[in-house]
């Protein structure tokens, strides 16, 4: 199910009005397959049937919500891959001390990890 530009256009400005969601620095290509995944668990034939329905269902509002996000979270969570480039990043920080300065921080000091 395809979006259109100027569909696109009218979720972004309904998201921002309605619910105080800014989401224009996304990608709108990005954008356009979150929100086609949406529509089409809900069968909404285009993104303006689409707008309709998330005036009325606050739960659809949320389940975009979550489309939409971004779980940084979880790259964290795989300690193999995490182990593996926190030590290159430490490299790369140590070799640049004037770019990183003190925002360099260790994961094992970080929520417990």
């Amino acid at each position: 199910m395809d979006i259109t530009d100027e569909e696109l256009h009218i979720l972004k400005k309904k998201l921002l009005k309605d619910f105080n969601l800014d989401i224009q620095n996304y990608k709108d290509n990005f954008l356009k397959r979150r929100l086609g995944v949406r529509m089409r668990a809900v069968k909404a034939k285009n993104g303006l049937v689409y707008a309709r329905l998330l005036s009325k269902d606050h739960e659809e509002y949320l389940k975009l919500i979550d489309a939409l996000a971004i779980n940084v979270s979880e790259f964290f969570r795989d300690s193999e891959v995490f182990e593996a480039i926190q030590y290159i990043i430490a490299d790369i920080a140590m070799d640049r001390p004037h770019q990183f300065g003190s925002r360099v921080e260790g994961g094992r000091d970080c929520a417990g990890g």
